[in-house]
């Protein structure tokens, strides 16, 4: 069953009422008030529906899908499982409802085959509130939400339920996407990923070097790639908006002679200065850019530009505006070398945050765990849940940071309003994925104690 809840931030000021904030589509999703649930049969349609994709599958996987099939049939037959193939249904002209009709034959290996394959493209990767994977799963009305590597959705799970949460104000007739894959790797294992199991070319706007309109004129008619190679090259290659991201987190360069060591990271970041708190709660100008690109001074210029705007719940637009400026100027701006902002760096930051915390070197994790922060709000969507949980971790680090006295544990509080705003919109505040945020809020009020002692 998928339940989609929309949730709008409206004025400013976030909003969650008692239903208009769950949308149901013909029946489709539960409304959350009603009671009214995904029923059986509409599920076998719906899947009924989905592409498998048989006839440019890998062979190798075929055949062992037809392995598997085979054996299937033969359980169903020992068994006399009660199953009606979708063959054997529409050939009375309708798939039947739900308990009509008595059992016939299971279906054939060649339509075992077909679901295998629907699986294959339609699963998803089911996770709990801290986006650990415990299982897949086929939900196939969540499997009709198109993709975009710039999602304004996301799919959460609450036991056997799927949700659907906006991460921005979605308006009337704009598509809901959500995203098949994770938006922090680079473009090439993106288009790998996507190719490979859903067997399409991504046209979101992320991706291309064109604006969208035109790519998809150009996938649905050939001859517009005449116009378009008309134009210089320098006009064919410009980018703006979000396809300019690609390329500054492209690049596997990082360490020394690409060697990645602990003593050559900790030089890298103990010199990371940690915001204020009170200068993470006023939107302001937009900053004077640093001359030079360095792990300090991005750190410090993407914190500053980006968290008030999220702490203050700024419009959709006027946060991907202040975006889109970062990403121009991090695309001119000289930078060192290794490039700071890169997936790599991300990669190998993320895990020195990881080690840092485990051996309890509180100062230099949080310095870490900044850097990491503003690298996630450069690639995920702000409201994105792994933003959120990293910085309930970030908090923590900095609550322990007894070197960074009171002003490490205002930074702390300052943060965990950070998590709290961003899991309210990916985890919502009702529901199964909402005791996150009352942990959050629990945490809060330890270290406002600690503040007012």
């Amino acid at each position: 069953m998928i339940v989609m809840s929309i949730e709008r931030l409206q004025n400013g000021t976030y909003n969650e009422t008692e239903d208009a904030n769950t949308l149901a589509a013909v029946g489709a999703l539960s409304t959350g008030t009603s009671g009214d649930k995904e029923t059986l049969y509409l599920t076998a349609y719906v899947f009924s529906t989905l592409m498998g994709h048989e006839s440019v599958s890998d062979p190798a996987l075929l055949a062992k899908y037809k392995t598997i099939a085979t054996q299937i049939r033969e359980q169903l037959i020992s068994s006399k499982f009660p199953f009606k193939s979708e063959v054997s249904q529409r050939r009375k002209g309708r798939l039947e409802t739900e308990g009509a009709g008595g059992a016939g034959a299971p279906p054939s290996v060649a339509e075992l085959v077909q679901y295998l394959c629907r699986f294959h493209c339609n699963n998803f990767s089911i996770h709990d509130s801290q986006l650990f994977t415990m299982a897949e799963g086929t939900f196939p009305i969540g499997a009709l939400f198109n993709h975009s590597c710039r999602p304004n959705a996301i799919v959460m799970y609450e036991g056997k339920v799927q949700i659907v949460r906006a991460l921005e104000d979605i308006e009337v007739g704009q598509e809901v996407c959500t995203s098949y894959v994770d938006n922090g790797v680079q473009r090439a294992e993106r288009r790998q990923l996507l190719r490979e199991k859903y067997f399409f070319d991504c046209l979101c706007p992320r991706c291309g070097d064109e604006p969208q309109e035109q790519q998809q004129q150009r996938h649905d008619d050939p001859t517009v790639e005449e116009t378009a190679g008309s134009l210089g090259k320098k006009d064919r290659m410009k980018k703006t908006g979000f396809r300019i991201l690609d390329d500054l987190i492209e690049g596997s360069q990082d360490g020394v002679d690409g060697k990645v060591e602990g003593e050559w990271l900790t030089k890298q970041f103990e010199t990371i200065i940690l915001p204020g708190a009170r200068s993470l709660q006023v939107v302001g100008p937009s900053l004077k850019p640093p001359s030079t690109i360095t792990r300090v001074s991005f750190t410090s210029y993407i914190i500053h530009s980006l968290v008030p705007l999220i702490q203050t719940n700024a419009p959709s637009q006027v946060y991907t505006e202040r975006l889109f400026e970062i990403y121009n100027i991090l695309q001119s701006t000289p930078h060192c070398t290794p490039k700071p902002f890169t997936t790599t760096v991300m990669t190998n930051a993320t895990s020195f945050f990881n080690t840092c915390l485990e051996h309890q070197s509180w100062n230099l994790a949080s310095k870490i765990g900044t850097f990491v922060l503003a690298l996630y709000l450069m690639i995920y969507p702000r409201h994105h849940p792994l933003v959120g949980l990293h910085c309930f971790t970030l908090a923590k680090s900095l609550w322990n940071d007894v070197d960074g006295g009171m002003t490490s544990v205002r930074l702390s509080h300052e943060i965990l309003k950070l998590s709290r705003n961003i899991l309210r919109v990916s985890h919502g505040t009702k529901g199964e994925n909402s005791a996150l945020v009352r942990e959050v809020e629990e945490f809060m009020k330890t270290v406002e104690t600690e503040l007012g002692a």
